[in-house]
């Protein structure tokens, strides 16, 4: 998805919002999602009073954190887009594609086509109860639209973790700041390692720069340099 994004003139991006909470668990399968917890009840003056009685509640919806719920999300939008395809052949085509758990990254190349892809989105979620929001968008015209209708977008936003500017249409990575707090240290091969993990980086785009870290890492290696002794003064330098 993200090697796909870069290519398109206009991307749009938006999430589900509480997109697990949309989902309906079946009657049959409830009890499975059991837990325990404080009774509670109002009072005649309309406060919530919590009891000492311990009760057994059930789920409704999907649990966030329950094993099948990502798989259940992905596949009930996969059907959702198999229901709908004839009547919304463009938004259904990237909820198959261009979906991630709840992460919507699409693409156009015109703005026209950029507005009638966000009204398909939300026509066609709506037939499930699920509100897109978080949207932001390269297209200026999109966004005119967004605030003529009161809808909140973000110029800066991450996408799949990665950070986009939409203003400047650039993903941004903050190499100084990792290294100028890297720099506070002392300068050994645990810090070598602790910097490398520092960049998210799935598209390579840093690999000039931390390719040159690895390579330092690998001498430290190849000389006998322990975990956290100070590494030679033209090794630190570098």
């Amino acid at each position: 998805m993200l090697l796909r994004f870069p290519i398109s003139k206009i991307a749009i991006t938006s999430d589900g919002s509480q997109a697990f909470l949309q989902l309906i668990l079946a009657d049959e399968d409830r009890d499975a999602t059991r837990f325990l917890w404080y009774k509670t009840e109002y009072t005649s003056d309309g406060n919530l009073c919590i009891a000492d009685e311990i009760v057994t509640y059930r789920f409704t919806r999907f649990p966030f954190g329950l094993t099948s719920s990502p798989f259940l999300l992905s596949a009930s939008l996969r059907e959702l887009a198999t229901m709908y395809k004839q009547t919304y052949p463009n938004a259904t085509k990237h909820i198959e594609n261009n979906t991630y758990m709840d992460d919507f990254v699409i693409g156009t190349s015109t703005d026209t086509e950029a507005i009638t892809l966000y009204r398909e989105m939300l026509q066609l979620t709506s037939h499930i109860s699920l509100p897109l929001a978080k949207w932001t968008t390269n297209s200026k015209a999109l966004q005119s639209v967004w605030k003529q209708e009161n809808v909140p977008f973000r110029e800066i936003t991450q996408v799949l973790g990665v950070k986009w500017d939409t203003d400047k249409d650039v993903f941004q990575i903050d190499v100084q700041a990792k290294i100028v707090e890297a720099s506070k240290e002392p300068v050994t091969k645990r810090l070598l390692l602790k910097l490398m993990s520092k960049f998210y980086d799935p598209l390579g785009l840093l690999v000039p720069v931390t390719v040159i870290v690895k390579i330092l890492f690998q001498d430290t290696w190849l000389s006998g340099i322990k975990w956290d002794e100070l590494l030679p003064p033209a090794v630190a330098q570098q």
